[in-house]
């Protein structure tokens, strides 16, 4: 049986979909490398998570689903420092926090397109429906985040989340 290495080809669609939005948005690149991570939905830790209410169990939002993608999308260190230390303004710090957001939509697009060009099923995690993108990236070992105005914050890192689940068991 033919095995797809799906890492490979989610990080290769990432790239190409990071430099389309980076066109269309008309900005330069302003984020550190992005992490895109992958968990087991039978992680014993979601129940622990589901238990205490911090966010549904993926298999709750998406019953086929074996492995949950999680990426990560940090703005720039200097760039955030910059704005701590008061010296980008609002309306710019506004503007990186959207194009930040609109770039990690697209990062999700990209790996959703990815399972489904190969016929795979993947389902969007959405903080709408109960799941919790900071619990995703925590047992993925991305790191601990807090949202704060649309964006998640880990220490001095700032940035957007976002999650699939995919029935493609991934190692």
């Amino acid at each position: 049986m033919l095995k797809f290495n799906y890492k490979i080809w989610i990080t290769e669609n990432v790239e190409k979909k990071v430099k389309e939005y980076m066109e269309w948005l008309d900005v330069s690149n302003c984020w550190e490398d992005i992490e895109i991570e992958y968990t087991s939905a039978e992680h014993e830790d979601y129940m622990k998570l589901f238990a205490s209410h911090k966010c549904k169990h993926p298999k709750e939002l998406y019953s086929p689903g074996k492995t949950v993608v999680t990426h990560f999308t940090p703005i720039a260190k200097d760039l955030v420092d910059q704005h701590n230390e008061g010296k980008m303004s609002k309306d710019e710090w506004d503007k990186l926090c959207r194009d930040t957001r609109q770039i990690s939509r697209g990062i999700t697009d990209a790996i959703i397109l990815t399972f489904q060009d190969f016929g795979r099923e993947v389902a969007l995690l959405s903080e709408r429906e109960g799941w919790s993108n900071a619990c995703g990236a925590e047992l993925a070992g991305i790191g601990k985040f807090e949202n704060k105005e649309d964006m998640f914050y880990s220490g001095k890192r700032v940035g957007s989340l976002g999650s699939v689940v995919t029935e493609v068991i991934i190692d």
